[in-house]
């Protein structure tokens, strides 16, 4: 019994480097840019403006290192509401001060408050050794009628 169990455990440690590699963070994890100081709020892990603000709102959210060199993320999950919501995918080559646009979305439209929205990923090569990466959200409000917000962000396999 002993050996099937020693057995079963290095399989499961080989397999680990192979697994699927997640990420994902709420709205209110992001840096939010200076400029934007005196424009938002979060609220229960939403990004949004405050109530009476208007504007421009730019938030980054680092992509934290991962276990592989490559995680192969297929897809950037986005969930958020109102119009006004753009996002960046966006890597830094090392030695480099030179933001490179990977993949974007947006501005949305929709007067919904939550949306679930994906992004084909799948063409980029996610090496973790020679970039740094993040996703950049903006949010868009010309008047108050309007409330753009973001709720979460996820790269999936």
């Amino acid at each position: 019994m002993k050996i099937l169990t020693a057995a079963a455990l290095f399989l499961l440690f080989l397999a680990l480097p192979a697994s699927a590699q997640f990420w994902g963070a709420a709205g209110s994890t992001g840096i939010v840019d200076e400029a934007s100081a005196t424009l938002y709020e979060f609220h229960n892990g939403t990004l949004r403006f405050k109530s009476t603000e208007t504007g421009t709102i730019v938030a980054r959210y680092p992509i934290g290192s991962t276990a592989v060199e490559n995680p192969d993320f297929n897809t950037l999950v986005t969930t958020y509401g109102g119009p006004g919501v753009s996002v960046k995918l966006v890597n830094i080559p090392q030695c480099s001060s030179t933001p490179d646009v990977v993949a974007q979305w947006g501005p949305s439209t929709t007067s919904s408050t939550s949306i679930c929205e994906e992004t084909d990923v799948s063409s980029v090569y996610w090496d973790n050794y020679g970039y740094t990466w993040y996703v950049e959200v903006t949010l868009t409000r010309a008047n108050t009628s309007t409330n753009p917000q973001l709720h979460t962000l996820h790269l999936i396999p």
